[in-house]
């Protein structure tokens, strides 16, 4: 299946003030918005200690279209 299928995650249905907190790790430059974009699924490392291998069987990637389509739609949507 091609993941580009996927609608782009339902932010609406979260709190997305709790992503623009203050951080304690970059005072200097006070608060800032963000928010976390999966640009695959999957693991090309195939490491024998990790379950992920088992979860998602094969390595499969967004294509940057989609990526940068998600990131125009934050900006837009949560322009600050």
């Amino acid at each position: 299946m091609d993941i580009d299928e996927f609608p782009f995650p339902a932010r609406d249905a979260m709190n997305m003030e709790y992503y623009s907190k203050s951080s304690t790790k970059v005072q200097s430059r006070g608060s800032y918005n963000y928010a976390t974009i999966l640009s695959s699924r999957g693991c090309v490392g195939h490491c024998s200690f990790c379950l992920q291998v088992k979860i998602h069987d094969k390595f499969r990637n967004h294509s940057v279209d989609y990526v940068m389509a998600e990131l125009d739609g934050l900006l837009t949507r949560y322009p600050e």
